[in-house]
């Protein structure tokens, strides 16, 4: 990912906020499509409540910082447990940490497990998945450097 913001990575993380926000898909309604156990629903909810306008487009700049980031490794053909893949897993579970719950890396796990299911079955119903509507494959590579970032930084491969 570009250190600097010049002209062009601005048109491409304008693009990619675009299509993330395309055909409905807010990370709001995203977010709320998952089954939460109590904990995190709770908090999430509390967090949403409490956000302004401003606090919105902030975390869509952000969201669409890490979608480039992936998008970028992805594009480069950097393995997973290349340090670029881990820090973008990493990124998006910081992400998630910062607005909408805590993140442990066992549920960050879980999250990427719960997406793809949800990928998978938007694949059988014609329908690209999320991480799949940036560039198609995405999705699973994304899954993959989640899980190998966990694995890693919880000493285990779960």
């Amino acid at each position: 990912m570009p250190k600097t913001f010049d002209s062009s990575y601005k048109m491409q993380l304008d693009k990619y906020k675009e299509i993330f926000e395309a055909e409905g898909v807010s990370c709001v309604e995203l977010w709320k499509s998952y089954e939460w156990p109590k904990q995190y629903k709770a908090e999430m909810d509390r967090r949403i409540a409490s956000y302004k306008k401003e606090d919105w487009e902030q975390m869509k700049l952000e969201s669409a910082e890490v979608v480039w980031q992936f998008i970028d490794i992805f594009r480069k053909n950097l393995p997973i447990w290349s340090e670029e893949a881990m820090a973008a897993a990493e990124a998006n579970k910081n992400l998630v940490d910062k607005w909408w719950h805590p993140n442990t890396y066992e549920f960050e796990v879980w999250m990427a497990k719960t997406v793809k299911l949800k990928e998978a079955v938007g694949q059988f119903e014609n329908r690209p998945g999320f991480w799949d509507k940036f560039e198609a494959g995405l999705g699973d590579y994304v899954y993959d450097c989640i899980l190998w970032n966990a694995g890693v930084k919880t000493n285990s491969l779960l």
